[in-house]
C-alpha cells in the first residue's frame, strides 16, 4: 500500500520545514511527501523544497480545497494522509492511521489535534473551548474527521470527485466527510494519531475563525442536503457555555477572562448561523458542480 503525505500550504514559512521533516521520521515513512504552495508570498514553497518534499506550485491563491485536490491527483498513492502546514505530526501518525485500513468499508481515518503554541489568553481558550478532537476513544463510525489531520483512499476521493472547491478556507473537511459517508463509507477517529498545532491568535483572528468554521460548517450541510441547526439554538447553547464559564470556581481570572471570550464569541457564531439561514433561503449554498 503506498502512502504519500500531502501538505496545503500558504504562507508557512515559519513551520513547515518543521512539519516536513516530522512526516519523514515517521515508525511508517511515507512513500512520498507532497506540498502544494498556494499562492504564497513568502517563501514556504522554496522552503518546502528545501525540506525534501516535492512541491507543486498553481502560480497562484486557488483556495484549501482546489490545492488539496492538487495533491491527491498529483500521486498515484492508495492512501493519502493530509495535515496542516502549521502542524508537526507525532512519529506514528502514520501507523495509527494507516492499521484502520484492513477493511475495505473504511474510507477515511482522521485524528486530533494537540494545541502546541500558548501564546496569548486566546490561544489558551482556543485549546480548551474549539479543540480539534473527538475524545479520548476510537470511534468506529465518526461523523466527521479534521482536516489538519486525516486520511482518505484515493479511490473514494475518485468516487466522491474529491473536495469542493466551493470551500476556500473552511468547512472543506466537513463537507468531505458528508459525502464520503453518504457513499457508504465509514470514518475512523483514531485519537492515538495526532499533530501539534502551531498556531496563534488575537482577538480579531479568532473571532474570524470562529465565523468561518460555524458558517462554512452549516454551508457543508445545505449543499449536501442535510438540515441546519437553528441559529436560535446556537445562541443559546453558547449562551450556557457563557453561565457555565461565570460558575467556575478554579482559577478565577482564567474563567473570567474566559467567558468574556466566551460571550464576545456569540456575535460571529450567530451572525455565521443567520448568514447561513439567509443563503439556504436564496438557495445560493445549494448544491453545485464539484
Amino acid at each position: 500500500m503506498k502512502v504519500a503525505a500531502a501538505i496545503p500550504c500558504y504562507n508557512a514559512a515559519a513551520t513547515i520545514g518543521a512539519c516536513i521533516a516530522s512526516l519523514g521520521e515517521q515508525t511508517r515513512a511515507p512513500d512520498e511527501i507532497i506540498v502544494v504552495d498556494d499562492g504564497s508570498t513568502d517563501n514556504s514553497g522554496l522552503l518546502a523544497g528545501y525540506a525534501g518534499a516535492n512541491v507543486i506550485s498553481p502560480g497562484k491563491n486557488v483556495g484549501l480545497s482546489a490545492a488539496r485536490n492538487l495533491l491527491w491527483q498529483n500521486t498515484d498513492a492508495d492512501i493519502i494522509v493530509f495535515v496542516d502546514a502549521d502542524t508537526v505530526a507525532r512519529g506514528d501518525l502514520l501507523e495509527q492511521l494507516l492499521k484502520h485500513y484492513v477493511s475495505p468499508e473504511v474510507g477515511g481515518v482522521g485524528g486530533q489535534a494537540v494545541e502546541a503554541r500558548i501564546e496569548s489568553i486566546y490561544d489558551l481558550w482556543r485549546k480548551f473551548s474549539a479543540a480539534q478532537t473527538l475524545g479520548d476513544k476510537v470511534l468506529e463510525d465518526a461523523e466527521v474527521l479534521f482536516g489538519l489531520c486525516c486520511s482518505y483512499r484515493r479511490s473514494v476521493l475518485e468516487q466522491v470527485f474529491g473536495f469542493d472547491p466551493y470551500f476556500r478556507t473552511n468547512g472543506e473537511d466537513h463537507d468531505i466527510s458528508i459525502r464520503v459517508r453518504q457513499a457508504g463509507y465509514r470514518l475512523v477517529y483514531e485519537p492515538a494519531a495526532v499533530v501539534e498545532h502551531y498556531r496563534t491568535d488575537t482577538f480579531r483572528s479568532l473571532m474570524r475563525m470562529l465565523y468561518r468554521y460555524e458558517l462554512f460548517t452549516q454551508v457543508a450541510k445545505m449543499r449536501n442536503d442535510l438540515p441546519i441547526e437553528n441559529h436560535y439554538r446556537t445562541f443559546w447553547r453558547r449562551v450556557g457555555f457563557f453561565f457555565g464559564r461565570l460558575s467556575q470556581i478554579v482559577n478565577r481570572m482564567r474563567g473570567f477572562k474566559f467567558a468574556l471570550i466566551d460571550l464576545a464569541a456569540l456575535a460571529p457564531i450567530f451572525g455565521a448561523c443567520y448568514k447561513a439561514k439567509s443563503l439556504a433561503r436564496r438557495g445560493l449554498a445549494r448544491p453545485g458542480p464539484r
